[in-house]
C-alpha cells in the first residue's frame, strides 16, 4: 500500500539462545559405566565390564 515499507528490515524481536554446557564429572562417570556395560550381541564380544569380571588376576596385581 502506500507508503509502507516491506523491504525485509523489519525489527524482529530478539532470539532467545541456548548455550549448552560441557557436562560435570558425575555425568561423565554415569555415562561411562553405562557404556561399560554394553556389549556387542552381533559380534559375540563381552562387555567392558564382563571382560574385567572374567579377568583373570596377574602378578602385578598381586599385593606384595
Amino acid at each position: 500500500m502506500a507508503g509502507e515499507k516491506n523491504d525485509g528490515t523489519a525489527a524482529t524481536p530478539p532470539r532467545d539462545t541456548y548455550m549448552p554446557r560441557p557436562p560435570s564429572k558425575p555425568e561423565v562417570d554415569q555415562v561411562s559405566r553405562e557404556q561399560g556395560i554394553i556389549s556387542d550381541e552381533w559380534a559375540g564380544e563381552p562387555s567392558a565390564a564382563e571382560r574385567n569380571a572374567r579377568r583373570q588376576p596377574t602378578q602385578e596385581d598381586k599385593p606384595g
